[in-house]
């Protein structure tokens, strides 16, 4: 459920930016049904209701600094299936400059509406990051601004 998601991301934005304590007010957290946060020996705690029936649970802390789930498990029959325990998150980040192609710029001129505001707005309909094609390779869908500067 969508929801769920949304208040769970509050809620592990919270904890993982309180610094070296987690230490998460829940003062203006309001129950919602299926789900539950409560604070549990310095830990965050997290029930809610999953599939088919389901109450999942994710535990979070930190450990120097490094946001961790300490248990992630599953209640089955009324007991508590450890998934994974102590995990470490590992994050990536990956850029790249949106970019339309010269096949997605040519109807835009025709219309006679190619300026950079559009081309800015244009961009991200497309679903890929750039480079669209190797500078100096021919062929392909070259985008509009290639060459890439230094």
């Amino acid at each position: 459920m969508a929801w769920h998601r949304i208040v769970l991301s509050g809620l592990l934005v919270s904890a993982t930016v309180a610094g070296q304590t987690l230490n998460c007010s829940l003062q203006g957290y309001k129950p919602l049904d299926g789900l539950k946060a409560e604070m549990l020996s310095g830990s965050l705690a997290l029930t809610w209701q999953g599939e088919r029936g389901q109450t999942l649970r994710a535990i979070l802390g930190l450990t120097g600094n490094q946001p961790v789930v300490r248990d992630l498990a599953v209640e089955k029959n009324g007991k508590w299936s450890v998934l994974g325990h102590d995990l470490t998150p590992e994050y990536q980040v990956t850029t790249g400059r949106r970019r339309i192609s010269a096949q997605q710029e040519a109807p835009l001129r025709q219309l006679g509406i190619f300026t950079p505001e559009v081309i800015e707005r244009q961009k991200w309909f497309a679903f890929w990051d750039a480079p669209l094609n190797i500078p100096g390779v021919p062929g392909g869908n070259a985008a509009i601004d290639l060459p890439r500067k230094p």
